[in-house]
This record gives structure tokens, C-alpha cells and sequence, in this order.
């Protein structure tokens, strides 16, 4: 009789044991679940490399417990790795190049295929960068490539300070997360390439534009580069410093519309023929309204030869009223102005613009862009002849 009941007991704390294990799996695996939805969500959501790459390998750690999570991007033109993100890699800091010879990581880059050491200290001849992870204490890791239309493009690797520190699950876990961040990556790829196309065709429009006169070519990028640097100096958000750029590569498309023999023109214009050409402002905001993406700048163009006091075209808008990438896109269009050479004139020097800008400050141009360029015009001169 006593013996039936040990086996009972027995019996009953193996089955205790066993729901308590199945219980602990299965809250693991909603718990890998729900994670990982949380980094599908949230790379697939963004658009830039970096912070996908971020954000992944952070909440990886959620999932599987370690010590060392790490991204290296391949750069075959270099010949090497670089460490792009993670944490507990302290021995070089991130942006790091590796070089292929110097890591046995170039396994995982060549073949395509994971890579699992149980002991670290079992390697016969450890490569330099394994030697540092030992220094560090690391024994175990796991790595995974990431693929892209075929082509490893970088690998993600986990780290722990004890041998033989993963289970045949956390590669399958890696796996799923590493095709993830592949597929995020080559979607911010694609869309990073639209728009380096979509910025190259504003760049060739923009100097069609400026070849209709052989006085202004050049003009487009040079005002967009003065207005880049205020805005810059001013703070100006990436989105404004986008809009900035657009404006300032397009503010004269209007010109397109205007006849090259004023454009030309070497004696000074008459009156009816500034009339005409500060028509390009209106024109140029009707050129780009249509187009969806360069709506936000269409105000920008549009007054860009406003004056803050109130004198400027086409609608005499004053201070504030003025859109305030307007007002900086105003400025660089002028310093430039005032520095290129004209058919009826040499252009001026750097000194006479500065006591140009000074005079015509809450006058002509807003004092706060005056100063925000001032602030650093006597280092760099607003026009290159060469």
C-alpha cells in the first residue's frame, strides 16, 4: 500500500512538473509571438537602414536572452564589415570597419549559411576579432546572414558569456527576425532609391533651367547651397531642410516661361521687362502645384522675392507672413545675385554683401536669416568663379 502511494506521488509530481515545463513553453513561444509581430510592426514601419536596424536587434533581446546583439553590414568594395548597431560589443565602437581577413564572420557573408560555436576556446588559430570577443569574456554565438534579392548584405549576431549558450529554437527565432530586417531593409532600399531618382530629375530640371542664360548657370544649386548652411545654422528639421533643397533647386522654374532675350540682355531692364520677369514666381507655383510631392514647396517658390517690410512681389506679404523657408531661400537667391557676375555688371565682393545684407536687414530681408548668415559668412565665400 505504501508503495502505491509513492508511485502516485511520484507519478502526480512528474505530471505537476511536466504542466508546469509545457505551461512555461507556451508562454514563451506567445511571448516570441508577440515580439516578434512588435519588430515586424515596427521595422516595417520605418524607412531609415539605421533604425531598423536598431530597433530589431533591441527588442531581439526580448526574446532571446544574451549578452551581445549584433548587425555588420558587408562592404565588399572596402573588403570588410562594419559594425551598424546593437549593444555589449564594447571593444570597438560602432561604425567599426572589420576587415573580411580578420574575422571568421566572412564565413556566414560567403556561404549564405548560419553559423554556431558552442566554445569559442575551441578554435585552434582564433582570427583577431574572435580573440577580441574571448577578451571580452564571450565563449558561445550564433549568426545569421541577411539576404537581399539573393546577395548577403550583412549578419546578425548574438553572443554569451557561457559555452554552449543557445538551443536549436533561438536559431529558428534568428532566422524568422533576420528575414525580417532583410525585407525591411530592401524595402528603405527602394525607397531611398525613388527618391535619389526623383532628386536627380529636380537636379537636371534645375539646370535646363539655368541654361537658358549663360549668366545664371549654376545659380539653382549655388542659392540652394547658401540656403542649406542658414538652415542648418537655424536648426531647421529634416523635413524643412528637404522642402529647403527642392525650393531652392526649383525657385526659378517659373523662367522657363520667360523670354531668353530678357534674360540675356545686356544693358540694364526696362521697367515693362522686370515686370515680366517677376511674373516666374506666380508661374513657378503653378508649374509645381500639380505635382503631389512638391506641394509643400509651392508656397516657398512662390515668394521667394518677398521683402520683410512689405515691398516685395508678387503679393507684398511682410514679416511673418512671409513662409519662413521663403525668407532663407530670399536671402541665398540675393547673396548669390549680388555675387555672380551680370552682363551690365561685375559681380560684388564678399565685403559689399556683407554691408548689403546689414543695410537691407528688416528691410528687404528678415534680420534673424541676416544674422544666422553672418554668423559664418566671412568663412566661406557665397560664390566660386573657378
Amino acid at each position: 500500500g505504501i508503495g502505491v502511494q509513492v508511485r502516485t506521488a511520484l507519478e502526480e509530481a512528474r505530471l505537476y512538473k511536466e504542466s508546469i515545463d509545457r505551461t512555461m513553453k507556451l508562454s514563451n513561444k506567445m511571448e516570441t509571438i508577440r515580439v516578434m509581430h512588435e519588430i515586424d510592426r515596427s521595422i516595417l514601419s520605418n524607412l531609415d537602414p539605421g533604425k531598423i536596424l536598431e530597433t530589431a536587434v533591441n527588442m531581439l533581446a526580448r526574446v532571446i536572452p544574451c549578452d551581445r546583439a549584433t548587425v555588420a553590414l558587408a562592404d565588399r568594395e572596402r573588403g570588410g564589415l562594419v559594425y551598424e548597431a546593437g549593444f555589449g560589443l564594447d571593444f570597438i565602437p560602432k561604425g567599426a570597419f572589420i576587415a573580411f581577413d580578420e574575422t571568421n564572420t566572412t564565413d556566414v557573408v560567403t556561404t549564405g549559411r548560419p553559423q554556431y560555436m558552442s566554445d569559442l576556446r575551441e578554435i585552434s588559430s582564433p582570427l583577431p576579432f574572435e580573440r577580441g570577443l574571448m577578451r571580452d569574456g564571450f565563449l558561445s554565438q550564433i549568426r545569421v546572414p541577411l539576404a537581399v534579392k539573393g546577395e548577403v548584405v550583412g549578419v546578425l549576431s548574438m553572443g554569451k558569456r557561457r559555452p554552449a549558450g543557445f538551443v536549436p529554437e533561438d536559431l529558428a527565432t534568428l532566422e524568422k527576425l533576420a528575414y525580417q530586417i532583410s525585407l525591411a531593409l530592401e524595402n528603405a532600399r527602394l525607397v531611398q532609391d525613388l527618391e535619389s531618382l526623383f532628386l536627380g530629375i529636380v537636379r537636371t530640371l534645375s539646370r535646363a533651367i539655368d541654361a537658358k542664360s549663360p549668366w545664371t548657370y549654376g545659380h539653382s544649386e549655388r542659392v540652394t547651397r547658401i540656403a542649406l548652411e542658414i538652415g542648418g545654422k537655424m536648426g531647421l528639421g529634416e523635413k524643412e531642410m528637404k522642402d529647403l533643397e527642392l525650393a531652392g533647386l526649383l525657385h526659378d522654374i517659373g523662367k522657363l516661361g520667360t523670354y531668353e532675350s530678357v534674360l540675356n540682355k545686356e544693358d540694364a531692364l526696362t521697367k515693362e521687362e522686370h515686370d515680366l520677369i517677376k511674373e516666374h514666381t506666380a508661374k513657378g507655383a503653378e508649374i509645381v502645384e500639380p505635382i503631389k510631392q512638391l506641394r509643400d514647396i509651392m508656397p516657398i517658390i512662390k515668394h521667394h522675392h518677398e521683402s520683410y517690410d512689405g515691398r516685395g512681389y508678387p503679393e507684398g506679404l511682410r514679416g511673418r507672413e512671409i513662409p519662413f523657408l521663403a525668407r532663407i531661400l530670399s536671402l541665398a537667391d540675393a547673396v548669390d545675385a549680388m555675387s555672380a557676375d551680370r552682363p551690365y555688371r561685375k559681380g560684388k565682393p564678399m565685403e559689399e554683401i556683407i554691408e548689403e545684407l546689414k543695410r537691407c536687414s528688416s528691410s528687404q530681408f528678415d534680420p534673424e536669416v541676416v544674422r544666422a548668415y553672418l554668423s559664418g559668412a566671412g568663412s566661406s565665400p557665397a560664390y566660386s568663379r573657378t
